[in-house]
């Protein structure tokens, strides 16, 4: 885990997979400040261009939902990854971290050409990625709400 920014506290994590995972909380800040850090890519599951709306996306995100998935990629270092965004850590929940994990997986999977399969078909790695997400975001809401994570496993 790496602090990329002192205002806002931004948690990065590396796995197997090709991508970043990056986890920040913007409870009660604007969202807009998270374009200074990333560039948003548009979700067309190339992830090769830049979203034009992401601004309006963002407010709008803000207003509405808990957490939200995107593409990005880093402007510190160009990493590639996918971020999550927690609007609300006070109504997260694991309904919610649940949700956004496998939004957060399917991303993994679609930026890795990979193909998931059904559950009759053992899908353990998508089930390991989406406990692995889940965990990462947990970790964060623990650590942001009480000022320390669960043992990293």
């Amino acid at each position: 885990m790496k602090n990329l920014m002192k205002d806002i506290k931004i948690f990065k994590y590396t796995n197997i997979y090709p991508s970043t995972l990056f986890i920040v909380d913007i409870t009660n800040k604007n969202p807009k400040e998270l374009l200074n850090y990333f560039y948003f890519m548009k979700n067309d599951g190339y992830f090769t261009e830049e979203s034009k709306n992401i601004e309006e996306d963002l407010k709008i995100a803000a207003e509405t939902a808990i957490c939200g998935v995107y593409p990005v990629v880093s402007k510190e270092d160009g990493e590639i990854g996918c971020l999550i965004v927690i609007f609300s850590i006070e109504e997260l929940d694991t309904s919610t971290i649940a949700h956004e994990s496998v939004h957060a997986a399917d991303y993994y999977y679609q930026r890795g050409n990979m193909l998931s399969q059904d559950f009759s078909d053992g899908n353990e790695p998508y089930a390991y990625l989406c406990g692995w997400i889940a965990g990462k975001i947990a970790n964060v809401q623990i650590e942001l709400k009480h000022g320390k994570s669960r043992k990293e496993k």
